[in-house]
């Protein structure tokens, strides 16, 4: 056998997984690099509110994603030689994150009374509430299905570059906190909002309706038992540090955490 780098890169699997790392690494490394900056220009408390509505939109977004970026890829897989069955599935799946992001919206209006005096800006609660909702609501799930996850990389990576140049030009003192979020937030819905529109142009849009939606839930279900143990253990930390500790030990916390998640989840994408 003779080693051939370029027949290699021409490989679905290798391309995949190189755009799967450049989502990886933007989405891990991006922070590496603006938290310094917002710790120095918000101050200790002002980074460490920011650290915890960051938490809270974490939470948010793992229980609207309901697992489906492992659940509804493998049915992605299987049936992608059939559009119908492709629409009916999307339908379905967004129809069900549309649900589960009102009850997380409904459960983050009721515990406002008990964040308060973490994280007083309103404008930082609903653009942590708002990001954590986009977060969910992605269609990387349908790329990664059909293996086909350049173009959803690349509007990813964008999103996210984009939010990271905001975040520099628009963050200037310790009352720009929620600036920090908002600018996630746009990055988020103009890269999530593209990929759904794509998909819908390849199998033609469907209204989700009740029976779609309850598929799509049982079928996530126990993938989202998983993925919701994985995903809010890692956010519990900073909600509970945030609740007993001084906001400014909660902004020493969150680089080391940000430095650890880094390798935590290097072996990912493949």
């Amino acid at each position: 056998m003779v080693w051939n780098p370029r027949k290699l890169l021409r490989r679905g699997l290798v391309q995949n997984v190189i755009a799967l790392y450049g989502v990886q690494i933007c989405t891990y490394a991006l922070p590496l690099i603006t938290f310094p900056y917002l710790a120095r220009v918000l101050g200790p408390s002002g980074w460490g509110s920011v650290v915890f509505a960051q938490a809270i939109g974490a939470v948010i977004a793992v229980f609207v994603e309901y697992g489906f970026d492992i659940s509804a890829s493998r049915e992605t897989s299987r049936h992608r030689g059939e559009p119908r069955l492709l629409s009916e599935l999307i339908s379905g799946v967004l129809g069900a994150k549309v649900l589960l992001a009102a009850l997380c919206i409904c459960g983050a209006v009721f515990s406002r009374r008990f964040t308060h005096h973490v994280a007083p800006s309103l404008a930082l609660f609903w653009s942590s509430t708002i990001w954590g909702v986009c977060q969910g609501i992605n269609m990387l799930w349908y790329f990664q299905g059909l293996e086909r996850m350049r173009l959803a990389s690349a509007l990813e990576i964008g999103g996210k570059v984009v939010a990271t140049l905001s975040i520099f030009a628009l963050v200037h003192n310790p009352d720009d906190g929620w600036k920090v979020m908002a600018a996630q937030c746009v990055g988020c819905v103009v890269a999530h909002g593209v990929t759904v529109v794509l998909a819908y142009r390849e199998v033609g849009f469907v209204w989700p309706t009740l029976s779609s939606v309850r598929h799509a839930l049982r079928m996530g279900w126990s993938m989202f038992l998983y993925c919701a143990i994985a995903g809010i253990t890692g956010s519990l930390n900073g909600l509970v540090l945030g609740w007993v500790a001084p906001l400014a030990s909660l902004g020493q916390y969150a680089g080391a955490e940000r430095i650890s998640r880094v390798f935590q989840q290097g072996l990912w994408p493949i």
